[in-house]
């Protein structure tokens, strides 16, 4: 499959032909879908951008600094022109071509799928930063009922991230350098004359007793996200998950999918897919792992069919049942990707898309139902050398939207901001 990079305009900016403004948008050359996550950095630099969910980026160049602006994706060949050529150019496509090689040939040991996941771990000490560190993060959170924008949120977070194997009270800290919300006027609507009616019921007995009444905002106090420490706790060299657990290999099967390069290494693509139930929902995904080296660069992972439907066990739909609410069309999928700093490897982004169908069933009404989705995004600014303990701290327990709408909204975001905003009416 190839790659197409799709400009749609160029801006040159005021303080001269140096500086300019890039934008574009990234579909699939076979599909013409816009394609999100790929890597647009300019080369030999820190500054870089990522696509956004509809494939579009937008960024700022100082040809100062360097000559040629880089686009990549975890499985293809990178590509790169020169940004001399900028303020000739008209819109252009720039193709993104995987790059293959015989496993046969590049594989000269003798080992399985199995056994390059079964090294990925015993090597996991040498190729990852587990001795803890501190590091700047972009958070944004896209939540969409009935495919219409319902919230948008973005923080700025400083992170403590504690080592490997580290004592039960040394856990991860998030402090909130600055964010702010963007809310739908009418809020999440699933649910919301239930709801209120609750809150009606509730606000007569407490202007019988005297008792301050409470206003009626909106039914998302039934409907619970999780916060960026999700993105945390999921990290692989916190928290091994299953699919990296030599214990629970019996419950997988591996496989060689195909391999490529990527910035002059050798990479393997291996498949792994959950046959047996252990603690957790059944997964699949893939692995990309450096052949040589044996450090993994990037996983995706989600349900499988099976976990799907085994999603809510049976005393959950009971649970369920006795509040007339049914869940369908269940999707899960991750996004994660790691980066090299002199020979070692930590975490650059996290991505993450839910997806579920809930529908309350009454007695003597019509059925109300909702498809919700919900887009989480985790990804690395910059290395920082402590955490200002004067940031308030984010609270893991509580939804992330209702903790920075108040906080410090005139953050630099053409500084910090890695993913653009799309298709958002401020009210």
């Amino acid at each position: 499959m190839r790659i197409v990079i799709f400009c749609l305009f160029i801006i040159i900016s005021t303080a001269g032909l140096s500086q300019l403004e890039v934008r574009g948008t990234v579909v699939d050359s076979a599909t013409q879908q816009p394609v999100s996550y790929v890597n647009v950095w300019l080369k030999g630099t820190s500054k870089g951008t990522l696509t956004n969910d509809l494939g579009n980026f937008k960024l700022d160049v100082d040809s100062t600094l360097g000559d040629s602006i880089e686009f990549s994706l975890i499985g293809y060949k990178p590509q790169r022109f020169s940004i001399h050529h900028v303020p000739k150019l008209r819109p252009f496509y720039i193709e993104l071509v995987a790059k293959s090689f015989d496993l046969k040939t590049a594989i000269v040991t003798p080992l399985s799928a199995q056994e390059y996941v079964r090294r990925a771990i015993i090597y996991m000490e040498d190729n990852y930063d587990t001795k803890g560190n501190f590091g700047r993060y972009y958070y944004r959170e896209v939540i969409k009922e009935n495919n219409s924008f319902n919230r948008f949120s973005e923080a700025v977070l400083d992170l403590y991230q504690p080592p490997l194997n580290s004592k039960p009270n040394d856990t991860a800290i998030i402090r909130l350098k600055g964010g702010h919300v963007l809310d739908n006027r009418e809020y999440i609507q699933f649910m919301r004359d239930y709801v209120k009616k609750k809150v009606d019921k509730k606000n007569k007995k407490r202007e019988r007793k005297g008792e301050e009444t409470k206003e009626f905002t909106d039914a998302t106090q039934y409907i619970s996200f999780s916060n960026p420490y999700i993105f945390v706790d999921s990290n692989f060299t916190s928290k091994t998950p299953s699919f990296l657990d030599s214990t629970h290999f019996d419950k997988y099967t591996y496989q060689f999918e195909y391999g490529y390069e990527s910035n002059g290494r050798q990479m393997l693509c291996i498949s792994f897919n959950q046959e047996k139930k252990i603690h957790e929902t059944y997964y699949s995904g893939l692995i990309y792992m450096v052949d040589s080296s044996y450090a993994i660069e990037g996983i995706d992972y989600g349900w499988n069919e099976k976990g799907k439907k085994k999603l809510i066990p049976a005393y959950a739909k009971a649970a369920l049942w006795a509040y007339r609410l049914q869940v369908d069309e269940p999707d899960f999928q991750a996004k994660m990707r790691f980066r090299e700093d002199n020979g070692k490897w930590n975490m650059d982004h996290f991505f993450i898309y839910l997806q579920g169908r809930l529908t309350k069933k009454f007695f003597f009404d019509d059925n109300e139902t909702s498809l919700f989705n919900i887009n989480q995004s985790f990804v690395f600014i910059e290395p920082i050398d402590k955490i200002d303990e004067d940031l308030p701290l984010l609270n893991r327990k509580k939804t992330v939207h209702g903790q920075i709408k108040d906080s410090n909204p005139n953050i630099n975001w053409k500084k910090y901001r890695k993913l653009e905003p799309e298709n958002l009416k401020q009210e």
